[in-house]
């Protein structure tokens, strides 16, 4: 694309002069912006139902899960979208695929699944249920089961409400 000589070109996000040297249509911060602001896209429940996702879904894995869900997409997704969408860098989402030991904070299993917008009924966990701007608090709240009394603390921090089996 050639360029007339004095053509300045802006950001089509903010209207800063653009660098010579960026190709793009957004400055630096409005790309970061733009990048942070996207999202996983809802699936359909036939999405959730292919094998691969089912399997990774039934180990309790959760990197076995984001595995299946990048590989299940035409084209393949990246680990740094995905890790995007989720908060994390490209290292962690490789690191969470390849270990051995899956992940058991119900904080972030809660936050990752709500985030590629998994359906509670694939979960082998209860997503929260907390509404969007609650306030923090810690509630203990004790539940009976045959064998023995547990307790199960609450965390509700922001948008969402965890919760941490003791």
């Amino acid at each position: 694309m050639a360029r007339s000589e004095g053509q300045e070109r802006r950001c089509q996000g903010c209207g800063t002069p653009l660098a010579r040297d960026n190709g793009s249509r957004l400055c630096s911060p409005c790309s970061r912006h733009d990048v942070e602001a996207s999202s996983a896209p809802p699936k359909q429940d036939g999405f959730w139902q292919r094998a691969a996702l089912r399997d990774a879904l039934e180990s309790r894995h959760f990197g076995q899960v984001l595995n299946a869900y990048r590989h299940e997409h035409r084209p393949v997704l990246t680990q740094a979208k995905v890790g995007r969408w989720l908060g994390l860098t490209q290292g962690q989402v490789s690191r969470l695929e390849r270990t051995p030991q899956p992940t058991h904070d119900l904080n972030k299993l809660d936050q990752w699944a709500c985030a590629l917008h998994i359906p509670e009924r694939y979960l082998w966990f209860q997503l929260s249920q907390q509404p969007t701007g609650a306030h923090t608090y810690l509630r203990v709240v004790p539940i009976v089961s045959t064998t023995s009394a547990r307790q199960e603390a609450r965390t509700c921090n922001g948008a969402s409400c965890y919760a941490l089996r003791r």
